[in-house]
C-alpha cells in the first residue's frame, strides 16, 4: 500500500512540475533539479531560485518519493538528476523535497 502511494505522490508532484514549467515557459533544455532539504536549505534555495516546487514530509517519507520522483524524472526527460544541496548526514533531517531549474534565479 505504501508504494502506491508513494507512486500517486509522485506522479502527482511531476504533474506540478509540468505545469509550472508551463507556465514559465521553461524549454526544452532547461530542467528541474531536485533536493532533499531542511528548513534553512529550502530557504535559500526559495530565495536564490524561482520558480520552485516544493512537498513538505518526513525524512523517511521524502526519501522513498525523491527517489522515486528522481527515476520518473530521469526516463521522462533523460536527464541525469543530482542532489545539489546538503550533506549526506543532513538528509536524515530533511523536510522538503524542492525542485527548483538552476538557470532561474529570483
Amino acid at each position: 500500500m505504501a508504494n502506491k502511494l508513494i507512486e500517486s505522490q509522485a506522479k502527482s508532484y511531476l504533474y506540478d512540475l509540468n505545469n509550472c514549467a508551463h507556465e514559465y515557459g521553461f524549454n526544452k533544455e532547461e530542467h528541474w533539479v531536485f533536493s532533499l532539504a531542511t528548513e534553512n536549505e529550502k530557504t535559500a534555495i526559495v530565495q536564490k531560485f524561482y520558480p520552485t516546487v516544493l512537498i513538505q514530509g518526513t525524512a523517511v517519507q521524502l526519501a522513498e518519493l525523491y527517489k522515486a520522483v528522481k527515476d520518473k524524472y530521469s526516463e521522462m526527460n533523460n536527464f541525469l538528476v543530482d542532489d545539489v544541496t546538503g550533506s549526506k548526514s543532513d538528509k536524515t533531517n530533511a523536510v522538503y523535497l524542492i525542485a527548483h531549474n538552476p538557470k532561474r534565479l529570483s
